[in-house]
């Protein structure tokens, strides 16, 4: 395989590995915000706060890859 077909490969796979994880940040952002500001149980709270700290990581992980596919 010729070393642009590897390149192209690679960025096809890398397009695809983003769009999925775009689509789960999508996901628990969506599910995330509503309920964090809601009443609740400590635990509950716990729970959405952890799960909204995971949203920041995914978001800074998305951001990221974004660059590294844009830039080849």
């Amino acid at each position: 395989m010729a070393d642009n077909d590897f390149t192209a490969s690679n960025n096809i796979a890398a397009q695809a590995a983003l769009n999925r994880i775009v689509s789960f940040r999508n996901q628990i952002l969506d599910d995330g915000y509503d309920s964090l500001y809601s009443h609740g149980s400590v635990n509950e709270k716990r729970r959405r706060s952890n799960h909204m700290t995971l949203c920041v990581m995914v978001d800074a992980l998305c951001d990221a890859l974004e660059g590294e596919v844009a830039n080849g």
